[in-house]
């Protein structure tokens, strides 16, 4: 089996200590009427030259750190839920 690719520690420690995540809201359309009925909430992770990391492996790294990954998913979701568009459902990932 192949060794899963994870961030390394330095990277994972700047993201945590710098809070480089943000979140990307994505509509999601009716396809009867065409019209916006709820927005999804993604999580996004950003290198220290702001560069996009994947979500997938950002998490995956921190499963290494159950605590650390409770603080970033708790801080992204805070995230994600206080910055969601008003009068919409939201489906936070």
């Amino acid at each position: 089996m192949k060794d899963k690719k994870l961030l390394n520690p330095e990277c994972l420690i700047d993201l945590i200590e710098n809070r480089r995540f943000g979140v990307e809201y994505q509509p999601i359309v009716s396809c009867k009427s065409q019209e916006i009925f709820a927005y999804e909430s993604l999580a996004r992770f950003y290198s220290a030259n702001n560069t996009l990391i994947r979500p997938d492996l950002v998490y995956e790294s921190l499963h290494t750190s159950p605590l650390s990954l409770f603080q970033v998913e708790y801080q992204q979701k805070k995230l994600q839920l206080s910055h969601a568009v008003d009068d919409h459902d939201i489906f936070v990932n």
